[in-house]
């Protein structure tokens, strides 16, 4: 079934939705209040608040690297050879990624690492919860519930460039309300010409406590960034600005059994360059309404079922105004057998767009347990849209495609994973996403532009280990090796690297301090889908870091980016990484 955009579009996805809606609005009023439940999800990881005190880290981007398996950059986040673009990022149940990039950014800074109770890690699944852009994988993060009494942190920190970071938190409860104000600045002169960042940053949480675990919470995060943009080596803008502005808005409703979400965001980005005459705005809002609830129906058993309705609006200077539709059902049911170490993950869901085709995106999930040992398998469709900025943004050196179609991606995941006691735990994984209408970017010339590879394949094998003998050390090491080609001409997909190693070292030889080594390696990719032109050298970084105690609620810190002052293209063409630079720091509880 295909629809096409339009207001005929709309007439038939309401037309057949709207009984769908109905029906589950209906079972969900006398739907018993029983606690939610979603499908189990082979691969998944969890990240407590206490496992991230004990990492000692001062930024999502820290935290993440010491994430086996996972790779972060200041906007950017890379899964099993997956890039951001395929990769869903929620945040109290909002999306953040930003549909105005090329890669659906994410703004780590907006994220207080103090401020996070769990964080949880879907590899290759997570497509009929999470919704499109998820063939990656999803990372939920969930910000913490508001503690008794008034407590909070702040930070601060310079470095080389002139770089400067301010941290501020606070949280108090007033009866069952409670209250969490988090503020940052950040700002630093840049290595290069033009390469100055200006970053402000706001956020406040305000929640009602209905009964326990259950509360009503609002929202607000707000960023604003002014930075000089230096261009590629290649073809430098010495004087071109960039602006960005996020917002963001989540309000979350437990009513009964019934979970109600909704998420409004809105991006802005400007893009000027006197030389060249270049003048570019682009704006996109996103107005998203959840509603799950765990349902019984009879012999069947316990289904969570949800809705998911989104529209999505984009406009600039050199658009015209452009509006998106998209709604969603889905249903998932876990199985579990007393007597024998099997459980079954069914689901499914079913997509309607107003500008792409509808899809029906099911997922098969098998896990097997014994003692301290675990087979999963899974095997789900998933879409990826393009971006707005796949289509209709413009720059200097890259130019829009507004006939790019859905990428659709069908996944397999085996895992074998154990734990031994505290001491190990590890985990071997088999990928394969074969793709139709894959989005690529290519680069000929001194421009770049987005196309749809017509069948192609990411397949790789991805091994994980973490390894505590004492209370003194911690490793943590993984390694990815991926294929991804084109099945049509049977070249290399751009910017899959075929190795990738990350290695993790934390060291705390007394009480006080802490002392951790991350390194990570990655081998020669291509930027063209001709495989003649690729990244010079091979990516290779040591980042150092350190903590040390003063007093309970007092710390010093340090780090230093690019230990080793490696110097190569990073994994954007032509954008050299930034020189070793030393940041210090101290940090105050209260």
């Amino acid at each position: 079934m295909r629809i096409q955009g339009g207001g005929l579009a709309r007439h038939i996805i309401v037309g057949r939705l709207f009984p769908l809606i109905v029906c589950l609005l209906s079972i969900i009023a006398i739907a018993s209040a029983e606690n939610r439940k979603t499908a189990s999800d082979p691969g998944k990881m969890v990240i407590t608040d206490e496992d991230i005190k004990k990492m000692n880290v001062h930024s999502m981007v820290e935290l993440l690297n010491q994430i086996p398996g996972v790779s972060a950059g200041e906007t950017s986040v890379n899964l099993r050879g997956a890039s951001t673009r395929q990769i869903r990022v929620l945040l109290d149940g909002r999306t953040i990624n930003d549909p105005t990039s090329s890669w659906r950014a994410v703004n780590w800074s907006i994220i207080s690492v103090s401020a996070i109770e769990k964080i949880e890690i879907y590899k290759g699944t997570g497509s009929v919860l999470y919704g499109d852009n998820s063939s990656g994988g999803v990372i939920i993060i969930t910000t913490k519930k508001i503690a008794k009494g008034a407590h909070g942190n702040i930070e601060a920190s310079y470095g080389r460039f002139n770089s400067q970071e301010y941290d501020l938190n606070f949280q108090k409860d007033i009866g069952n309300f409670g209250l969490a104000l988090s503020s940052g600045w950040k700002l630093s002169d840049g290595f290069r010409t033009n390469s100055n960042k200006d970053k402000k940053r706001i956020s406040t949480k305000l929640s009602y406590e209905l009964e326990e675990d259950k509360d009503i919470i609002l929202s607000f995060d707000y960023s604003h960034l002014k930075k000089g943009s230096s261009g590629p080596i290649y073809f430098p803008t010495p004087r071109a600005k960039a602006e960005e502005e996020h917002m963001g808005f989540t309000f979350l409703y437990p009513l009964s059994s019934l979970m109600a979400e909704t998420h409004y965001t809105d991006f802005k980005k400007g893009y000027k360059n006197p030389d060249s005459g270049l003048d570019n705005i682009m704006e996109s809002w996103i107005l998203n309404e959840k509603l799950s609830s765990p349902v019984s129906i009879g012999r069947l058993g316990q289904f969570n079922i949800g809705t998911d309705l989104e529209i999505a609006h984009v406009e600039g200077n050199k658009i015209a105004s452009h509006q998106e539709e998209k709604y969603a059902v889905y249903a998932t049911r876990d199985i579990h057998f007393q007597s024998f170490p099997v459980n079954f993950g069914l689901g499914v869901r079913a997509n309607f767009y107003s500008d792409f085709s509808a899809t029906i995106n099911p997922q098969l999930q098998l896990t097997y347990g014994w003692h301290d040992f675990d087979i999963q398998f899974s095997v789900n469709r998933s879409n990826n849209i393009p971006t707005f900025h796949h289509r209709y943004y413009e720059s200097s050196n890259t130019k829009p495609n507004p006939d790019l179609k859905m990428e659709e991606t069908t996944n397999y995941n085996l895992t074998f994973s154990s734990q031994f006691k505290e001491l190990a735990e590890g985990s071997l994984s088999f990928f394969l996403n074969d793709m139709s209408n894959r989005i690529t970017y290519t680069h000929e010339d001194t421009f770049g532009t987005y196309i749809n590879v017509g069948s192609a394949v990411r397949k790789g094998i991805e091994a994980t280990i973490k390894w505590t003998p004492d209370n003194i050390w911690q490793v943590k090491t993984s390694y990815t090796f991926l294929i991804a080609r084109d099945e049509d001409t049977g070249k290399y997909l751009t910017y899959s690297p075929k190795h990738q190693l990350s290695f993790d070292l934390q060291l705390r030889p007394f009480r006080k301090l802490s002392l951790g080594l991350n390194t990570k390696y990655i081998s020669k990719e291509f930027v063209n889908t001709d495989n003649t032109k690729s990244l010079q050298g091979h990516y290779f970084r040591s980042d150092l870091r350190g903590d040390y105690y003063l007093k309970e609620k007092v710390n010093l810190f340090f780090k230093i980016d690019n230990l080793f002052n490696r110097d190569y293209d990073n994994r954007s063409y032509g954008y050299p990484v930034t020189p070793r630079a030393l940041k210090v720091g101290i940090g105050y509880e209260f």
